[in-house]
């Protein structure tokens, strides 16, 4: 599914989807961005679905971060500053 994301931050994020994902559905988001240097990148970010409501263009997911974004806090602050994010 690919998605709009709305916001981003150390604890999760806000995405807009075409289709229902219901809660508590693990989820990988990956993010594109082009990193510092303008070098395309992709980071891989576990999570589970918080809560999900109905919008006029699919649907809005609340999305909370995995422990393991707490492993990768690095990983985590490069898409957060890449994205102009925090």
């Amino acid at each position: 599914v690919t998605a709009v994301v709305t916001n981003v931050s150390k604890t999760g994020a806000g995405l807009r989807v075409p289709e229902a994902i219901p809660p508590n559905e693990a989820v990988t988001v990956t993010m594109a961005f082009l990193d510092q240097a303008g070098t395309p990148t992709q980071e891989k970010l576990a999570g589970v679905v918080a809560w999900m409501a109905p919008s006029p263009k699919g649907f809005l997911l609340g999305i909370t971060w995995d422990q393991a974004i707490d492993q990768r806090p690095q990983d985590v602050q490069t898409v957060l500053a890449a994205n102009g994010w925090q």
